[in-house]
């Protein structure tokens, strides 16, 4: 983790099953109905992904299949 982001204890990485997710600053879509998107980076195995809420829910989206 190079201390740009924030750590989240309930995400839990698919790939490893660490619970060391660091979330990223958030980057706004120049598309105006697009969601606030948020990197996600496991400090673990280095498995990424993204975050969004889209109508009240947050979605996580993982780059790559799950190793477990």
């Amino acid at each position: 983790m190079d201390g740009d982001g924030e750590l989240d204890a309930t995400i839990v990485c698919p790939r490893c099953g660490a619970r060391a997710v660091e979330v990223l600053a958030p980057v706004r879509a120049s598309c105006v109905p697009f969601p606030e998107l948020r990197s996600l980076r496991c400090g673990a195995c280095g498995q990424e992904g993204t975050r969004a809420r889209i109508g009240g829910e947050l979605k996580i989206s993982w780059a790559g299949p799950p190793r477990r």
